[in-house]
């Protein structure tokens, strides 16, 4: 992040709360590509996340894995494929 000398960067903040879920992902899960060479793009990843709803953490990094291996379909990748997701989760103090 923040890696290219010439670019402009946006920071911002944002809050979370109980249940809210945060995914970071690289490049190489956006620009995937199926042996059509047609990218999976940003739209199809949000329909993955967005269909996580009530997934635990880890749950959300494996149907986002599968959706993006379906749409793949074996293609090889040129690129890596990073994914961190976060749930907040409520503890009573």
């Amino acid at each position: 992040m923040g890696l290219l000398k010439d670019c402009a960067y946006e920071q911002s903040e944002t809050s979370l709360a109980p249940d809210d879920v945060l995914v970071i992902y690289t490049d190489g899960f956006s620009e995937a590509l199926n042996r059509d060479l047609t990218e999976w793009g940003e739209a199809r990843l949000l329909e993955s996340i967005v269909g996580c709803a009530g997934l635990p953490a880890r749950g959300v990094i494996t149907r986002i894995i599968k959706a993006a291996d379906t749409f793949a379909a074996g293609a090889p990748q040129s690129d890596d494929m990073t994914l961190v997701a976060l749930r907040v989760i409520d503890h009573p103090v």
